[in-house]
């Protein structure tokens, strides 16, 4: 994949900026920069690869397979092998001529190792046509007119498509905490703007109002148990309408009241999360 993308006149290096986030493709080198030729990032990757060590209980473990899990270019390491998989199986569809199923198949979109797969039920019996026979690959939902994707449950429902948030710590037969409690270190007004930036996920996720007002009511009563001020989160859900007028379009309401009613009521049940 790195011989591909360095296949041309302007990509003899790769150059990123030493003390920003900005990267390019280049045919010299630049002051300023880190200038890598396709040989030399791949010297780079090796080493990443196989000089990742664990320090526990006293003892240092070096990991032999796999990509090391949080560093900083993770994701793009496992990305590019899987993308490189994609494309040697859509070239091959194309050399073989068979443009209907290469056209199918573009309408897949992957997050990393997380793949969603559109109007094509046949896919399953194609992984390992596409992807190393090693790569294990976990289907998620039940049936094809209700799945998981991300934060994301896509479900079909007399015709129509449904969106809600998925959160998967909600499947664990135990409570996993999560988010702030205005008692740490952490500053106070991190959980009221955590509240706000939740409200805004939750409106571009759920395509009906009652999930909206469900996981946010949910989310609400979490943070009043820990001790954040009713008030103060009332006042961020009016910033949030303020700053989201096409709230009244989505989901066809003239007046936000109802809503902040909705989601704003105690219930009796203790959600620590």
């Amino acid at each position: 994949m790195i011989d591909l993308i360095f296949n041309g006149t302007y990509n003899k290096f790769l150059c990123i900026e030493r003390l920003g986030d900005r990267g390019f493709f280049a045919k010299k080198k630049y002051n300023g920069y880190l200038c890598f030729t396709a040989c030399s990032l791949k010297e780079a990757v090796h080493f990443i690869l196989h000089n990742t060590y664990v320090c526990f209980a006293g003892f240092i473990f070096k990991q032999e397979r796999g990509i090391p899990m949080g560093g900083n270019s993770s994701s793009q390491l496992a990305d590019v092998p899987l993308s490189k998989s994609e494309y040697n199986y859509q070239l091959s569809l194309i050399k073989s001529k068979r443009f209907s199923l290469a056209k199918r198949l573009s309408n897949n979109r992957r997050y990393v190792d997380d793949l969603g797969v559109a109007n094509y039920t046949a896919f399953g019996s194609r992984i390992h046509e596409i992807y190393p026979s090693d790569l294990l690959m976990e289907r998620s939902g039940h049936d094809n007119r209700n799945v998981n994707f991300l934060d994301t449950t896509v479900q079909i429902r007399e015709g129509q498509l449904k969106t809600k948030l998925y959160n998967k710590v909600d499947d664990f037969n135990f409570k996993v905490v999560t988010f702030t409690f205005p008692h740490s270190n952490i500053s106070i007004h991190v959980g009221h703007n955590l509240f706000y930036s939740q409200l805004a996920r939750y409106f571009m996720i759920c395509s009906h109002v009652q999930d909206f007002i469900d996981i946010s009511n949910k989310l609400y009563n979490s943070l009043v148990v820990r001790g954040y001020k009713h008030w103060e989160l009332v006042r961020k859900f009016r910033l949030f309408v303020k700053n989201h007028s096409k709230i009244f379009c989505k989901y066809e309401i003239a007046d936000i009241r109802g809503i902040q009613r909705a989601i704003f009521t105690i219930k009796n049940e203790r959600d620590g999360r």
